[in-house]
């Protein structure tokens, strides 16, 4: 769970063309359908807070928890330039989705951007739902999305590079990915470097992100142990069945 110490001071450069109101848009719609409040949520891995702030300007309170230092003074950084009517309606909070505790309860918590592909072991999993089992209340649901089995298996992971110009700068980031079947791991290997655009090199980042793809009948295990029920799953943004073709997927459990 120690991802994204360097990498956060490029994130979103990287992510800055990700729609994020579409994201929330799908989760208020699957709020809508299985009639849940969202006046008060709570955001797991909030990150920089591109999704609480979205949320807040639909005009949900929103409490979002991140376990790196740096995601959430970058997330401070961004709703400190908000307007207050906006901000006010934001909180942040450094914690692990495993252990953090806070006084008050939700009838909708999610964890996004793949938050719980990166709880490697069953017992991580196991510890996190029962946490959030914990703060919420009774007939409340948490929606995450992850690496869906059957599609990372059936495409499997490939290298890939991304490159972004900004101001006087070109950032590149390599991923090489290396995947463990018996554990059912990605290993995705990040190489960024940050050149001037005389080809000078003044940064360069290198972590492993070790993402676990997870198939539905062990979410719905985990959910079993923790008191959680399974009540809907399907390709995420889109809410088609799953398949094969699908890489991302989301899932509901209801307390």
């Amino acid at each position: 769970m120690s991802n994204f110490n360097e990498y956060s001071k490029y994130y979103d450069l990287f992510y800055e063309d990700k729609n994020y109101s579409k994201e929330v848009n799908f989760l208020l719609a699957l709020a809508k359908k299985h009639n849940i409040d969202t006046s008060n949520i709570l955001d797991l891995g909030c990150g920089t807070g591109m999704h609480a702030i979205n949320f807040a300007s639909n005009g949900s309170l929103v409490h979002g928890i991140d376990y790196s230092k740096t995601m959430i003074e970058g997330a401070n950084i961004l709703k400190d330039n908000l307007s207050k009517d906006i901000s006010s309606k934001i909180n942040y909070s450094q914690g692990d989705i495993r252990d953090f505790k806070l006084h008050t309860k939700f009838d909708i918590i999610f964890s996004l951007f793949h938050v719980v592909s990166y709880l490697k072991h069953n017992n991580d999993i196991l510890r996190a739902f029962k946490c959030i089992y914990d703060h919420l209340n009774d007939g409340g649901i948490f929606i995450f999305d992850y690496w869906y089995g059957p599609g990372v298996l059936w495409q499997r992971p490939s290298i890939r590079t991304k490159e972004i110009k900004k101001d006087d700068l070109t950032i590149t980031r390599h991923a090489n990915p290396i995947i463990h079947f018996n554990h059912s791991i990605v290993d995705v290997n990040y190489d960024i470097k940050i050149k001037e655009n005389n080809g000078k090199l003044i940064d360069q980042v290198k972590e492993l992100h070790e993402m676990r793809y997870l198939f539905k009948n062990e979410i719905d295990f985990a959910a079993r142990l923790t008191g959680l029920e399974l009540i809907e799953s399907g390709e995420w943004l889109t809410a088609n069945s799953l398949s094969e073709d699908c890489w991302t997927a989301y899932s509901i459990l209801k307390k």
